[in-house]
């Protein structure tokens, strides 16, 4: 089931592509960090995305350009990072929901549609003694396969491979039909008048619990007003492509930009920040598994049940 959790996720994952086109292994879209007296710098700037909020001491060092040495003695020395100056971008969810959502109860729908992977056919004529049933293929997870023989009989197993599924026919079918019998791929049942065949298979079915609406603050740090600009137009621009995303539940999820802030602070690090606000509306969802229905087993009550019109009622 979606949470909040589910949904720092999915933004910490989508704003990665815009930050980093071509990979993590890739330089960012940052600019180059400008040179300084003891170091010149060539590629874009790293920048560290993560959810949560930032460490403060980590983050001075960051956009200082530092990093801690550890000291034989066991204490710490920051020196000059090799890469310069590292941008931050933080995912945080603020405090409380800005809205309740109306709520949507009872609604069942498919999550993860089953696997059938198998390949199954039924030939020959039911009276001939030649209706046979070929399976061939891999099964899913979870895949069975249902014979319905003289609508009277019904047949149905499941297996790691497509042998064992119609092994297991077979031991269910000769009960019934003692001849039957199986050849490789090819499981002969000699029905009378009826011969069906079908497929299924596991799937996943979800049910939202509840709706809420949480508000989502991402924010890039970076040490300089052209950083922070830069990677703020592309992770702006590259969230409002999409309004209802998908999350790692397959659950959907609503995201709608809802305003920004920025702000300048020079003090021991100069820090350029700008906050971008987003709320996002998403399902609490109950999943449990879900079975293809390949036959259906009828109980009739006995009894005494008369059938027609009421007896006539003569009044002396």
């Amino acid at each position: 089931m979606a949470d909040l959790s589910d949904v720092t996720a999915y933004l910490a994952s989508a704003v990665a592509p815009f930050v980093y086109p071509n990979g993590a292994s890739s330089p960012s879209i940052a600019p180059v960090p400008p040179n300084t007296p003891t170091q010149t710098f060539t590629q874009p700037m790293d920048v560290r995305i993560y959810e949560g909020w930032p460490v403060s001491d980590q983050l001075d060092l960051d956009l200082a350009g530092k990093v801690l040495r550890k000291n034989p003695d066991g204490t710490s020395t920051a020196i000059l990072r090799p890469n310069g100056p590292c941008a931050n971008v933080s995912v945080f969810p603020m405090l409380g929901a800005s809205y309740t959502p109306y709520q949507i109860q009872d609604h069942t729908y498919t999550v993860v549609p089953p696997a059938i992977n198998l390949t199954v056919t039924a030939s020959g004529q039911p009276g001939a003694g030649n209706t046979q049933l070929t399976v061939t293929g891999t099964p899913a997870n979870g895949e069975y396969v249902t014979v319905d023989a003289d609508r009277q009989f019904t047949f149905s197993a499941t297996g790691t491979t497509a042998s064992a599924i119609l092994t297991a026919l077979l031991a269910q079918a000769q009960v019934q039909y003692p001849s039957a019998s199986l050849s490789g791929s090819i499981l002969s049942i000699p029905a009378s008048y009826s011969f069906e065949v079908r497929q299924g298979g596991v799937g996943v079915l979800g049910k939202a619990t509840h709706r809420e609406c949480q508000m989502i603050m991402i924010t890039v740090w970076a040490p300089d007003h052209n950083t922070r600009s830069v990677l703020s137009k592309a992770i702006d621009g590259g969230l409002k492509q999409n309004i209802v995303v998908t999350l790692s539940d397959n659950t959907q999820a609503k995201i709608t930009y809802a305003r920004t802030r920025q702000s300048d602070d020079s003090q021991n690090v100069s820090l350029y920040r700008r906050d971008m606000i987003f709320e996002v509306e998403y399902a609490t969802l109950q999943t449990f598994p879900g079975y293809v229905v390949t036959s259906v087993n009828v109980a009739v009550d006995g009894g005494n049940h008369a059938i027609g019109p009421a007896p006539e009622t003569t009044v002396i």
